[in-house]
């Protein structure tokens, strides 16, 4: 068997590397790296559906592994995207909670920055929906302050907004932030989707 058995990937194409990414074991990621048959150029192969180990690693918010990672495959390793969505590690690490560290870690990133977190996928999904669709009021504040209150008004396909799913989850406490954000306010809550939907009714329903 020898090193063979530690190339085999799943059907999907998930290899040891985004195992040990998904569990946090960087011992096991080191020790790919200076495999004399496996390395860097293995544990940066992602999945049939594009799924990274640094999306592995950033969904589970573990900054150790995304600094070696930047370190060991450079940044470019961190710029990756998943899937036909698009969707980057900042998106990826904003859909759970206790996860800001990961977004502190890209935005003090000098080649990553805010920017890098602002960027939005493919459908128009954001850092900011996905705090807003978790009522986590401590993240959009952050995401105010560092990357801009512009970002807390952008919208995905459909017109969604950060409005919209903060009525959604039921999030109050999200709800009472933006109204009371001098950058976008009550009348952000007018906005309506493609099929009508406002934060009113979906606060109702």
């Amino acid at each position: 068997n020898g090193v063979g058995s530690l190339r085999v990937a799943r059907r999907d194409g998930t290899t040891i590397a985004h195992i040990a990414a998904a569990a946090g074991s960087l011992k096991v990621l080191r020790f790919i790296a200076e495999h004399p048959e496996l390395g860097p150029d293995f544990i940066d192969t992602p999945t049939d559906g594009g799924d990274s180990v640094a999306h592995q690693a950033a969904q589970r918010g573990d900054v150790a592994v995304l600094q070696w990672l930047d370190e060991t495959l450079g940044t470019d390793a961190l710029r990756a995207r998943r899937g036909e969505r698009g969707v980057s590690i900042a998106q990826l690490a904003a859909e759970k909670k206790n996860n800001l560290p990961v977004l502190q870690f890209l935005a003090d990133h000098p080649k990553l920055g805010p920017k890098f977190i602002a960027e939005p996928a493919r459908n128009g999904d954001t850092v900011a929906l996905q705090a807003a669709q978790r009522g986590d009021v401590d993240m959009l504040r952050w995401l105010s302050d560092v990357c801009g209150p512009p970002l807390l008004l952008a919208q995905r396909d459909g017109h969604v907004t950060t409005a919209l799913l903060a009525a959604g989850a039921g999030s109050l406490a999200t709800l009472k932030y933006l109204a009371a954000h001098p950058d976008i306010g009550p009348r952000f809550f007018h906005v309506a989707t493609d099929r009508g939907n406002t934060p009113a009714l979906l606060a109702a329903s």
